[in-house]
């Protein structure tokens, strides 16, 4: 395939195909996250999610409030048994979707309890991902292919049965969705699954990457990162792509990304000890990630890997650890303090 530049990494398809599988899954072997993501919406309302339990805050994290999700939604034979348990699909100010064990599982704020909501019986009861563009409108991937919902997930529509292994699943609008996987699988889809186009990506000598993040922000921009040393920015709304080199770590997991502006972001995951086991990372750039700095947190070695991180404004950031940690910045990172959120 003709490379288009030297500095451009992602070539479209321009045509319509089936999505095609890749190899096994691999998530199944990482530790299940007590924390798995943290949304804010606004500056004041906001969602912490993990495997048991949901925590809700309406006066911008100075308290937090406990929705413990029901009983034995989020386990198999009393253990939890996929990654992605407690990921939050969709929020609000006064609902949040979190995904369970069934399928999963919906939030009113006003009612004060949760409902549950299935997924097609050929997923054999489960989404290895989910998303939603707002509480109506929703995709899932699994198994059995690509589905959707128009309807808060009352009813599903497949939209494709062959499929990648997917780690990472955006929704731009109800009907562009962005599917990331192994070894640099990216799919897209604008016209609500129709037509897919397959984004190769050339690395230029580095090795492959596992998406396993992958978001874009209202100004146009698209982050994707995972496996390796190197992050992937889009600038016209994800026909072509570039890659940015990181600092150097040592065996880089990235999980989460979070832009302020064009300019100021945040980057997290985990990376490998010198002295053994995962630590914490967090990275900023204010320059649009041409430069990134590694930042450095109080207890970092009791962190463990950084989940998912949520960007405000003022220089206010959020993070969600898997060992249950939740740190707060007010200084645009400079340093960062524990939350209680019980």
């Amino acid at each position: 395939m003709r490379r288009l530049s030297s500095t451009l990494i992602v070539l479209a398809l321009l045509c319509s195909f089936h999505l095609k599988p890749v190899r096994t899954d691999t998530r199944m072997t990482m530790k299940i996250p007590e924390l798995r993501s943290i949304r804010f919406i606004g500056e004041q309302y906001g969602w912490v999610s993990g495997y048991e339990n949901v925590f809700y805050t309406k006066d911008g994290g100075t308290t937090w409030e406990k929705r413990a999700l029901p009983a034995g939604s989020q386990t198999r034979n009393g253990v939890p048994a996929i990654y992605d348990l407690g990921l939050i699909a969709w929020s609000d100010r006064n609902s949040v979707i979190v995904v369970n064990m069934a399928g999963f599982v919906v939030w009113d704020e006003h009612r004060a309890r949760w409902k549950q909501m299935t997924v097609p019986k050929a997923f054999h009861g489960r989404l290895e991902a989910l998303a939603f563009s707002d509480s109506r409108h929703g995709w899932g991937v699994g198994s059995s292919g690509v589905v959707r919902t128009n309807d808060g997930g009352a009813s599903w529509r497949l939209v494709d049965e062959r499929v990648p292994v997917v780690h990472a699943l955006f929704v731009r609008s109800t009907d562009e969705v962005w599917l990331g996987g192994s070894d640099g699988a990216l799919f897209s889809t604008r016209d609500g699954g129709r037509s897919w186009s397959q984004h190769e990506l050339d690395l230029e000598g580095a090795s492959p990457v596992d998406i396993r993040c992958l978001r874009f922000f209202e100004w146009g921009d698209g982050w994707l990162g995972g496996t390796g040393e190197v992050i992937l920015r889009t600038t016209n709304s994800g026909r072509l792509w570039s890659k940015i080199a990181l600092p150097s770590l040592l065996h880089p997991l990235l999980l989460g990304i979070s832009f302020v502006n064009r300019n100021e972001g945040w980057v997290v995951g985990c990376q490998d000890k010198v002295s053994g086991g995962r630590e914490g990372l967090i990275l900023h750039t204010t320059d649009g990630g041409e430069k990134w700095e590694k930042q450095t947190f109080n207890g970092r070695d009791a962190v463990g890997c950084v989940v998912d991180v949520q960007a405000l404004s003022r220089g206010r950031v959020w993070v969600a650890a898997d060992n249950g940690t939740v740190l707060k910045t007010e200084d645009h990172g400079m340093s960062w303090v524990p939350v209680r959120t019980e």
